[in-house]
């Protein structure tokens, strides 16, 4: 059904064995799947720092690669790349206006002159995809009418098996109508 809320999950797809006369078909109704949760602004300090605010241990049990956030609506990942972090983030005081960083346990977020932060959307990165065909096979499943944001890897991922040398897996899969943004 429609909604006017994304849906902030991810979908697990392993084993559906279904027939060419008789496929499962999912449709997502329009809606968005996000792969990013809200960061609340209690969860936020204020630093000594013009501007600089600090959540902090926010990284104690969440993994810190392929971090990403989305800040009123747009993905800053500090100029690195999903798959090469190699990109050094800058020093807290070296913090421009919508940027962020990691220290130890801590992410902090420099915001705009003149704004105060409840005035931001924050989310950080928590899903790497929004479906996911994996451990034994699927057969014969449409996935349509979908559209998917921020996942960290890939916006729909399938794997496959390897047996002998040889791969199999999920076989007559079919998207239509999905769009993926920033994925």
């Amino acid at each position: 059904l429609p909604s006017s809320e994304p849906y902030r999950d991810k979908f697990m797809i392993n084993g559906k064995m279904y027939t060419a006369l008789a496929p499962l078909i999912i449709d997502g109704g329009g809606n968005w799947i996000i792969g990013t949760e809200p960061i609340l602004t209690k969860e936020w300090k204020q630093t000594t720092l013009n501007e600089t605010f600090c959540a902090e241990g926010h990284f104690k049990h969440l993994p810190k690669d392929n971090f990403f956030l989305v800040i009123n609506g747009k993905m800053e990942r500090m100029g690195r790349s999903r798959l090469h972090q190699s990109h050094p983030l800058p020093a807290v005081t070296n913090l421009q206006a919508d940027e962020w960083t990691i220290r130890g346990n801590d992410l902090y977020l420099r915001i705009r002159p003149g704004f105060l932060l409840h005035e931001y959307r924050l989310e950080r990165s928590m899903r790497d995809t929004a479906f996911a065909f994996t451990g034994s096979p699927s057969q014969h499943i449409i996935v349509t009418n979908v559209k998917i944001k921020f996942t960290y890897n890939d916006g729909i991922n399938i794997h496959a098996n390897r047996t002998g040398g040889a791969l199999s897996g999920s076989k007559n899969l079919f998207f239509d109508d999905i769009r993926s943004d920033y994925n």
